[in-house]
């Protein structure tokens, strides 16, 4: 896992070149909206190359021409099968469209750069290790006993954990990054917008902020359930297979944070008529003030995951920056700025936006649970847990 410092410079370097192109070139943000995935993907690549000191095995230029061939067949055909997915089904053409237009980007230029791409990994990155864990080759495995219909034995490899991980991995990307690279159109069109007017007015400078850090986030998101590569040492080690930890997940995700957010009280349809439990500007500064330290601490803590952001899965560990302090600092982050955000409004103190939100609150704590009995399988975290004793709360639990 690189520094903490490391990986949110990078993501600093990624938006200030994102929008230097969207603002200074006739690059159209609401047709190019996904490059910042790809050019985060592109600068962790170059420092996973320059940290890398693994020695590999010396192979020959297209030593396995089939093998190489194949996988990139392979893979093109999963990719343009998740294409036809997502044009194709209601769910993603109505609620999540935009995915679209990254998919048809990423599938062009896998096209062309895809056969390059599997030739270099299997000359410069075959080890044992990373041959053991092809997913290509579990795959045909699989393909393998299902042509021979050896049914018993199917059953069996699929027991095994590296199988389970594969399928629902699969799944899991499937289901989740339509829903950030969505997220990172409508954020992106917004920040690209409002920089265009170039109105600084404190609501104004307020409003990108806010827009920055879920822009980032989803971001983050995105090339975590994404990218996996032999260059970034990014492939799922595990993947938690335990139904009850996947719906609580599940909650904290469209549609239920639709209805969630019905309760803050800057989003409802009275948003001019709400006022603060305070009356004055000091008081509207402060609290977001407050409110933007929480949001920094959220997106320092998901911007310091590397490719690690995914729920419940096993990539590596980040044990230094706000992990040093706390387990789950995002997560302390994020219900705190939902706190400031809904209770600094007089509107909030009624008796259901009070359940929604210690409801909300418990939902996540709930997850950080689930999260911890998986992980805690591993003696990685398990030595991280030791390390750091705190899962929210300093000097509490």
């Amino acid at each position: 896992m690189i520094h903490p410092l490391i990986a949110i410079s990078s993501i600093a370097l990624t938006f200030a070149i994102t929008f230097g192109i969207f603002m200074f070139t006739s690059v159209d943000v609401e047709e190019y909206f996904f490059i910042n995935i790809l050019i985060l993907i592109s600068i962790y690549t170059l420092v996973a190359l320059v940290r890398d000191k693994e020695s590999y095995w010396p192979r020959r230029w297209l030593q396995n021409p089939i093998k190489v061939i194949g996988k990139y067949v392979f893979w093109g055909g999963i990719t343009y099968v998740a294409k036809i997915t997502y044009t194709s089904h209601s769910f993603y053409t109505q609620a999540f469209s935009h995915a679209e237009y990254f998919l048809n980007f990423y599938f062009d230029l896998y096209l062309w750069a895809g056969l390059p791409y599997f030739v270099l990994a299997e000359k410069f990155r075959y080890t044992q290790r990373n041959f053991l864990s092809d997913p290509y080759l579990r795959i045909l495995s699989l393909f393998r006993q299902v042509f021979k219909r050896r049914w018993s034995s199917l059953k069996r490899v699929y027991r095994l954990r590296a199988y389970k991980t594969f399928v629902i991995s699969s799944f899991l990307r499937l289901h989740f990054l339509p829903l950030m690279v969505d997220q990172i159109y409508f954020t992106n069109k917004d920040i690209a917008t409002s920089l265009g007017e170039n109105t600084w007015t404190y609501t104004a400078i307020v409003a990108i902020m806010t827009s920055f850090v879920w822009t980032i986030d989803a971001n983050n998101a995105s090339i975590g359930y994404f990218w996996e590569s032999v260059f970034t040492k990014t492939r799922f080690k595990a993947m938690d297979t335990n139904p009850i930890h996947w719906l609580v997940t599940m909650i904290c995700y469209m549609p239920f944070t639709i209805w969630a957010t019905t309760f803050l009280p800057a989003l409802m349809d009275h948003n001019q008529a709400v006022v603060h439990i305070i009356d004055g500007t000091w008081f509207e500064i402060l609290t977001d003030i407050i409110g933007l330290v929480f949001l920094a601490g959220y997106i320092s803590s998901g911007a310091s995951l590397y490719f690690s952001t995914s729920n419940m899965t096993y990539k590596a560990i980040q044990t230094r920056g706000p992990y040093a302090l706390i387990r789950h600092p995002a997560t302390f982050c994020k219900v705190g700025f939902f706190g400031i955000a809904t209770f600094k409004f007089a509107a909030a103190y009624t008796a259901i936006n009070i359940f929604a939100y210690v409801l909300w609150t418990g939902i996540y704590i709930a997850r950080t649970i689930c999260e911890e009995r998986f992980l805690s399988q591993f003696e990685e975290y398990r030595d991280y847990q030791q390390k750091t004793r705190y899962r929210l709360i300093p000097g509490l639990w």
